[in-house]
C-alpha cells in the first residue's frame, strides 16, 4: 500500500495546480471569473490533465495480443504505461502542452484507469474544486513571491511536487 495515498498526491496537486495557474495569468483570470460549478469542475479536470503529479510508469502485462500505435504486443509481454505522456497525447488533445481551462475533452489518466482507477477520485475532485476556487476567490491578488526558477521541485519519489510555494498578496 502506498504510504502517501490520500495525502501526498492531493497536496502535490494543490501546489502544482496553484503554480500552473499563477504562471498563466490568462487562465487564472478565466478561473477566477468562473461561477458555474460545472465550469469549475471542467477547469479542475483540465488542471489534472495538465499537471500530473504521478510520474511513475505503470507496469502491465498484456493478456492477449494487442496492437498499440502500430506496435504488436504479444500476450505475456510487459509494457510500461506512462500516464503523464498519455495526458499530453496530441492525437487526443489539441495543443496538449497548453493549459486551457475551457478545453472540452476531459479524459485524462491523473487517477489511473479501469480497475486501477483511484478509489479516492471522487473525494479528491471535490477537494480540488473547493480548494482552488476558495483560494483564488478569497485571495484575488495571490501571486508568486519568488521568480519561478527559484521554486524547488520535489523529485525524490514517484510523485512530483514542490517543496514549498512562496506566495504573497
Amino acid at each position: 500500500m502506498d504510504p502517501h495515498a490520500g495525502q501526498g498526491p492531493p497536496a502535490y496537486m494543490f501546489g502544482l495546480g496553484t503554480l500552473a495557474l499563477l504562471l498563466d495569468p490568462e487562465q487564472l483570470a478565466r478561473f477566477r471569473a468562473m461561477e458555474d460549478p460545472a465550469a469549475i469542475t471542467a477547469a479542475v479536470q483540465e488542471l489534472l490533465r495538465f499537471v500530473n503529479v504521478s510520474h511513475l510508469g505503470r507496469q502491465r502485462v498484456a493478456t492477449v495480443d494487442v496492437t498499440i500505435g502500430g506496435q504488436l504486443i504479444r500476450a505475456g509481454e510487459g509494457i510500461l504505461a506512462q500516464p503523464d505522456s498519455a495526458n499530453r497525447d496530441e492525437t487526443v488533445f489539441e495543443d496538449p502542452d497548453r493549459l486551457d481551462l475551457q478545453r472540452e475533452v476531459h479524459r485524462h489518466f491523473a487517477f489511473g484507469h479501469g480497475i486501477h482507477l483511484c478509489t479516492g477520485r471522487a473525494l479528491s475532485l471535490i477537494e480540488f474544486e473547493v480548494v482552488f476556487k476558495t483560494l483564488f476567490q478569497r485571495i484575488p491578488t495571490l501571486r508568486l513571491a519568488v521568480p519561478p526558477e527559484e521554486i524547488r521541485f520535489k523529485k525524490d519519489e514517484n510523485l512530483l511536487g514542490v517543496h514549498e510555494l512562496p506566495v504573497t498578496w
